[in-house]
């Protein structure tokens, strides 16, 4: 599979757009480590969901759901019309 970071990582740039990249700390198809090497070069977030592997949005949903929710808001911040809520997760 070819390497496509580069050309994303240029176009996430151009376009100024905020990026995460989301694990499962047990991934068996790319490694944590792959994977926040694809951030840094991507110039992204980056979070690991515990108790996951390769798909946080079926092994553990609720753990992704709180490492998407504090990300977004923080991209939100300064834009109008964006209230500050403020959600306790737990």
């Amino acid at each position: 599979e070819p390497d496509r970071v580069a050309k994303l990582a240029r176009t996430l740039r151009s376009i100024g757009s905020p990026s995460l990249v989301v694990c499962g700390e047990g991934d068996d198809a790319w490694s944590v480590a792959s994977q926040r090497d694809m951030a840094d070069r991507l110039d992204a977030d980056f979070a690991v969901v515990t108790g996951a592997k390769h798909s946080p949005n079926i092994e553990n949903p609720d753990s992704l759901l709180w490492t998407l929710l504090p990300t977004w808001r923080s991209w939100l911040i300064g834009y109008e019309g964006y209230d500050n809520y403020e959600a306790d997760p737990h």
